[in-house]
């Protein structure tokens, strides 16, 4: 097929090929180009902007080399006349080669020093190659910075939503918080309430219990009293028991005076006490007195 490599044999054949080309030439001068010099590719863009200038420069260099030549071409014509006049004086020869080797020097110097321009601007061009890599860099960097700044605006909008929410949640449930403590006062009050009236009630139960007991008391004390003095009627009634013949003729005999007036006495302080309404006992079975005969 029909491609470089089958004529040329390759990257490497290429190499040795030009690496044995710069050594037959190395007698005049010509130096052989650093092999693998490791260079990026520069877009065509990049280099138009990077060799704007450089033209701009050649163009000066140019110009300078025209008036270079025009001076050699100059020199060169007064070499001429000089060799037309050799013949004629020595003198004038000797001035016209110093003339000519000082414009020698000169354009040797010029060349030099246009060389040495050549370099600086290769290697200022390899600087500005890198400083717009840096450049590159940096804006590439500034840009993901931005996209980070952005996503972290976002995050605290949403940040900030969720506050407010969370904000107004916190109000909600602080101002339940509020209406329970106003209940909660006002249970306390209703409690503290309930507990004097409680208090009141405790009290009056404890006075009415007081009362109570000193009622069962007296009714122990006036039962008692009672069971003495049944038991001396009793005791009365079994000495004076009437004869059967006048229980038949229904003339029981008659209670004495003291205990009739003991009676009496008694039924008054019932009275006065208020006993007199206790429930009374079953009347019993006898006489007219209800004494059990």
């Amino acid at each position: 097929r029909l491609n470089a490599k089958r004529w040329v044999g390759g990257r490497g054949k290429l190499r040795e090929m030009q690496s044995a080309f710069a050594d037959w030439q190395s007698s005049f001068g010509v130096e052989r180009g650093k092999p693998r010099p490791g260079r990026k590719h520069t877009r065509v863009s990049d280099w138009y902007d990077g060799h704007a200038r450089l033209d701009e420069r050649e163009a000066s260099l140019k110009e300078r080399e025209s008036r270079t030549q025009i001076e050699c071409e100059a020199a060169a014509a007064d070499r001429r006349s000089a060799d037309k006049t050799l013949a004629e004086t020595k003198t004038e020869r000797a001035e016209l080669e110093k003339r000519i080797s000082a414009a020698t020097k000169q354009a040797t110097s010029w060349n030099a020093d246009l060389q040495a321009r050549e370099a600086h601007l290769e290697q200022r061009e390899v600087e500005a190659e890198r400083v717009a890599e840096q450049q590159k860099a940096a804006q590439r960097q500034c840009q993901e910075q931005r996209k980070a700044l952005d996503e972290r605006e976002r995050q605290l909008a949403t940040q900030s939503q969720n506050l407010k929410q969370r904000e107004e949640a916190l109000q909600e449930h602080q101002s339940t918080i509020e209406q329970r403590e106003a209940a909660v006062a006002i249970q306390e009050q209703r409690l503290k309430i309930l507990e004097r009236e409680l208090a009141e009630r405790r009290d009056c139960l404890s006075a009415k219990e007081g009362a109570l007991e000193q009622r069962q008391t007296e009714i122990d004390a006036a039962g008692e009293q009672l069971r003495e003095r049944l038991g001396a009627m009793r005791a009365w009634a079994d000495q004076n028991r009437p004869e059967d013949a006048e229980l038949l003729e229904g003339k029981p005999k008659p209670l004495p005076g003291a205990l009739r007036q003991m009676v009496g006495d008694e039924a008054a302080d019932w009275h006065d006490q208020g006993l007199d309404n206790l429930p009374q006992p079953p009347p019993r079975r006898g006489g007219p007195n209800g004494l059990t005969p």
